[in-house]
């Protein structure tokens, strides 16, 4: 691990991870491939997150929108 540049540099480096894969026992391996896929979940849980929270706002904005207009309607 030190001769890849330590933990923080292997983790930033895909290559050196490659590298350091290639020494894991198979059970390390499975331990790697599961917190990467646990990983890619996550960033695509995060993903939908940021599109809901969106899709959100802007059916607040729209309702927002709407509710000023009606106001303005009824205080004629």
């Amino acid at each position: 691990m030190e001769e890849l540049g330590g933990p923080d540099a292997v983790a930033q480096n895909p290559d050196a991870a490659k590298e350091l894969e290639e020494h894991m026992e198979a059970s390390d391996q499975v331990l790697n491939a599961n917190i990467s896929a646990a990983l890619k979940s996550l960033a695509a849980v995060g993903d939908e997150v940021m599109k809901s929270q969106y899709m959100i706002k802007t059916i607040k904005d729209e309702q927002h929108k709407h509710m000023r207009e009606t106001r303005k309607s009824v205080l004629r």
